[in-house]
């Protein structure tokens, strides 16, 4: 299970990347915001009657100042490795998009994660009307944790299968009978995560300078991985770019000055393939034949002398994400240089 839930502090994140790995963990799920120490100290006691001392992962809603200090400056609870964590901060934003209810709903959400989370691990969630002396009783546990300032993956979870399936069920159960986008997209988050397993890669080489170019590559490729399963794929090669040049076309300029900046955009975005196709030794003519296809996903590929479907042929560009964030960066360093030099010229004009 993946979770956008961080540590509460960096304190917690004790590796040099600011990571926190956790081995056969036990851990304890509070829903609320933890008022009382004795809740630490049942916890504890469970641990220490281990002959191998486990570490000790808090999920809670908060935990209160006073008994955060207490437990990490405690000579017995200092002997123990933990970690807290807490669920993201509401964003205000949130309500102009998915309405003025939805921080009641997203309270409710994140009380749902822990019970699936305790589900995942074999534990219960702990609530103000608990006994703190079954918190030992309530402990969950699982193979690893890993932790990061905004990140928790929890890899083999202890907890009953068939009661986790059960979980799944009620939660495809509750997407058909929603009828609410917001709500949707939180219970769709849920059956993922709940229903999410963990890749192990191992990377390594012959010599340590090999082991780390080849761990940088695995890095981008699971990066590219993960933006394309966000935001998709497009036709690679620069085609895909090509055709939406025409789609500018449509734009409505109200000014001199956009038709320019329209202009601008159109030839930059045709210029990786214009790029390809002049290092392949073709002319612009080849490329141009490209927009009066009917398939968009058309792309000349210069090895093979050939006209091909990119995506079934597999010439992909980078996932659509990158793509699209590296079109704004460019444009607002365009932006910035130009306001900067018209400025300039303005100010010498001005002093001569």
């Amino acid at each position: 299970m993946k979770l956008n839930w961080g540590s509460m502090s960096r304190y917690f994140l004790y590796e040099e990347d600011q990571t926190l790995d956790l081995k056969n963990p036990f851990i304890l799920i509070h829903e609320n915001k933890i008022l009382d120490k004795n809740i630490f100290a049942q916890a504890i006691g469970a641990i220490s009657c281990n002959e191998v001392k486990r570490p000790l992962l808090v999920v809670a809603n908060d935990v209160e100042e006073e008994v955060a200090g207490f437990v990490v400056t405690n000579e017995t609870f200092s002997k123990t490795k933990l970690c807290f964590v807490k669920p993201p901060v509401f964003e205000e934003s949130w309500k102009a998009v998915y309405g003025e209810n939805c921080e009641l709903v997203y309270e409710e959400n994140c009380k749902a994660i822990m019970r699936d989370i305790a589900i995942l691990t074999g534990g219960r969630v702990v609530t103000a009307a608990s006994n703190s002396l079954y918190i030992p009783l309530m402990l969950g546990s699982c193979k690893k944790v890993k932790v990061t300032n905004n990140e928790m993956i929890i890899h083999g979870g202890s907890g009953n299968q068939v009661y986790i399936e059960d979980r799944c069920e009620q939660l495809s159960d509750a997407i058909e009978m929603s009828t609410s986008d917001y709500e949707i997209k939180l219970l769709e988050e849920r059956l993922q995560m709940l229903s999410s397993r963990v890749a192990i890669l191992k990377v390594g080489g012959a010599t340590t300078a090999e082991s780390r170019k080849k761990r940088k590559r695995a890095t981008n490729a699971l990066n590219a991985a993960k933006a394309a399963m966000e935001e998709g794929i497009i036709p690679g090669g620069g085609v895909a770019l090509l055709h939406a040049s025409e789609e500018l076309e449509k734009l409505p300029a109200m000014n001199i000055g956009e038709k320019i900046g329209v202009k601008l955009l159109q030839h930059a975005v045709k210029m990786p393939l214009y790029t390809i196709a002049s290092t392949a030794g073709f002319q612009v003519s080849v490329v141009e034949k490209l927009l009066g296809q009917e398939n968009p996903d058309l792309e000349y590929d210069p090895p093979r002398d050939e006209y091909v479907d990119a995506v079934k042929s597999a010439i992909v560009d980078p996932p659509l994400k990158l793509i699209r964030n590296e079109l704004d960066d460019a444009v607002s360093y365009f932006v910035s240089r130009w306001c900067s030099t018209e400025k300039l010229q303005r100010q010498k004009g001005r002093v001569d």
